[in-house]
């Protein structure tokens, strides 16, 4: 740790972008927000997709339905399957 420090301090390029001293306030709030976080799926979704799994979604009041297209090129359907893959 010694030693890490001393590169920081004599690397002014360096020290700029890391923060030493840690903020109690902003630590204990993050922690808060931690503990809230749970593993449910559902939580993780963004609107987008909820929205192409239910096929729609309401914009002004109205319901629209929601389509998701077809990539006919052939970087296209190498770009879907990579996506499929993860």
């Amino acid at each position: 740790m010694k030693d890490f420090m001393d590169d920081i301090e004599e690397d002014p390029e360096m020290r700029q972008n890391i923060m030493l001293f840690k903020n109690k306030n902003v630590v204990d709030d993050l922690e808060k927000q931690l503990a809230q976080l749970t593993l449910d799926d559902n939580q993780n979704k963004s609107p987008l997709e909820t929205a192409q799994e239910k096929g729609a979604i309401e914009v002004g009041g109205k319901e629209r339905k929601v389509v998701t297209g077809n990539r006919k090129t052939k970087q296209g359907v190498m770009s879907k399957q990579q996506e499929a893959e993860r």
